[in-house]
């Protein structure tokens, strides 16, 4: 009995991964929590206590977040175009950034406006 659940339920996740959005929103998790990890051992692992090496370790985090995003929605969201590595280094990491650094400026600037 215990089998035939097991069973139903690892198709019933398969048939759920294979909707993009699901998908998107596991990769949303997954570097959410990786950002956090990424800001939070040096933050804590080197002391950090100053504004200055605080938002260093944030922009290194996030640098380093935007690549591993885009390797995850890269290889699992959008997985079904198939470009050449030449075309990915040239126009999709390059765009990917833009994209991410104007989501970035937008919320921190609307954020400086509200808190303000």
């Amino acid at each position: 009995m215990f089998s035939i659940f097991f069973t139903k339920s690892l198709s019933s996740l398969g048939k759920l991964f294979k909707h993009r959005i699901v998908r998107f929103l596991i990769c949303g998790i997954i570097s959410a929590a990786f950002n956090t990890l990424l800001l939070a051992i040096p933050v804590k692992s080197f002391s950090l206590g100053q504004p200055a090496w605080r938002n260093l370790a944030n922009f290194i985090s996030i640098e380093i977040l935007v690549l591993f995003s885009f390797a995850i929605y890269r290889l699992w969201v959008w997985s079904s175009h198939n470009w050449p590595i030449r075309k990915i280094f040239r126009q999709e990491i390059p765009l990917y950034h833009l994209s991410c650094s104007a989501s970035i400026a937008a919320r921190d600037f609307i954020l400086f406006l509200l808190l303000d």
